[in-house]
C-alpha cells in the first residue's frame, strides 16, 4: 500500500539560553547496551546501569500479513516548550568527551572528543541533574549510575530507568515562538494477532527516516530509532532523535506504550538545531 506524503508540523517555545524488567520481543528486539569491551551484562541493562551507549535497533519493515495500517496523522506539541541548558565543564554523554564553554559568551556546551573541539550547544553536552533532587513535576529523583552516567530517573516506585533522561534536563525559560514545518509522512500500523503491538513510522517518499516500535503489553517497553526533522520559518533545520530517552526503552524499567502516549497527552522530547541549542517540548500525534 502506497502511504501518501502527509505535512507534519510542530510548534515549539525555544529558550536562546542556554517496575518491571521487560522481556524483549520480536519486532525491535533491542540488543542490550555493550560495554566498551563489547560484553553484554544484562543484569547491568536491568537495574538501570547499562555500561555504555545503546545499540540502535534497526529499522523494522512493516509484513502486511501481521500489520494493518490503523491510521496517517500528523504531529503536532500542546502546551509550553523551553530551553536546555548546556554543561561548560566535565564529561560529555556517556563521558565519551567533555564539555566546556561560557554561558555569558554563548559557548556553553562545546564538545570535546579525540582532541577536536564542536561548537557550542552541542547535544552530547545537554545538562542533567544528577544531585538526588526531584525529576519532573516532583515525581522521582535524579541521579547518576555507578559509571557516572548523569540524569538517572529513578521513578517513584524507587525504579531505575535510564541516565540522560527528559525527567532530569536542566531547563532555562522561555523566550519566543518559532514554528516549524515537517514533510515526513506518519503512519501507524498494528499487529492482527491480537498481541497488540504497534510501529510507528516517519517516512519522506519511500524511506523510513524514524520509527517507533510497541512490543505489546506482555513486555510494555518502546524502542525508537531515526529522527524526524524540521525546518523553521528562517529556514533552520531542526531534527527530533527517536533513540533519546523519552521514546526509546534500553535499560531499568519498561518505558510502556509511548505511541498511546503520543496519541494522548503527548511525550516531552528534545529537539535540537545545530546552531541555536536545543529545546523541551510535548509532541503528540494528531492535533
Amino acid at each position: 500500500m502506497r502511504t501518501p506524503l502527509l505535512p507534519v508540523s510542530l510548534m515549539l517555545l525555544l529558550a536562546l539560553s542556554a517496575c518491571d524488567h521487560p522481556t524483549l520481543l520480536d519486532p525491535g528486539s533491542n540488543p542490550a547496551p555493550n560495554s566498551p569491551g563489547g560484553v553484554v551484562v544484562a543484569g547491568d541493562q536491568l537495574a538501570g546501569d547499562p555500561l555504555g551507549p545503546p545499540t540502535p535497533p534497526p529499522i523494522v519493515t512493516v509484513d502486511p500479513s501481521v500489520y494493518a495500517l490503523t491510521l496517517s496523522g500528523t504531529f503536532s506539541s500542546s502546551g509550553t516548550s523551553t530551553g536546555v541548558l548546556f554543561l561548560t565543564s566535565g564529561s560529555a554523554m556517556w563521558n565519551q568527551g567533555t564539555c566546556s564553554g561560557d554561558v555569558a559568551l554563548g559557548t556553553d556546551g562545546i564538545w570535546t572528543y579525540n582532541g577536536t573541539a564542536s561548537a557550542p550547544h552541542n547535544p552530547k553536552c545537554i545538562g542533567y541533574w544528577s544531585d538526588g533532587r526531584a525529576g519532573a513535576n516532583n515525581k522521582g529523583t535524579c541521579i547518576a549510575t555507578s559509571l557516572g552516567f548523569i540524569g538517572l530517573w529513578r521513578n517513584p516506585g524507587g525504579h531505575k530507568s535510564s541516565p540522560y533522561h527528559t525527567k532530569c534536563l536542566m531547563l532555562g525559560t522561555v523566550s519566543s515562538t518559532i514554528a516549524f514545518n515537517f514533510t515526513q509522512a506518519v503512519t501507524l500500523y498494528t499487529s492482527n494477532d491480537g498481541k497488540q503491538k504497534k510501529i510507528l513510522n516517519f517516512t519522506s517518499g519511500s524511506l523510513v527516516t524514524g520509527q517507533l516500535v510497541y512490543s505489546g503489553p506482555t513486555a510494555d517497553y518502546t524502542t525508537g530509532t531515526g529522527s524526524i526533522a524540521a525546518v523553521d520559518g528562517d529556514g533552520n533545520n531542526w531534527s527530533v532523535d527517536l533513540g533519546q530517552a523519552a521514546f526509546h526503552w534500553y535499560t531499568g524499567a519498561a518505558n510502556g506504550d509511548i505511541i498511546a502516549q503520543l496519541q494522548g497527552a503527548g511525550v516531552q522530547a528534545i529537539a535540537c538545531n545545530s546552531a541555536v541549542g536545543c529545546v523541551l517540548t510535548t509532541v503528540k500525534l494528531g492535533a
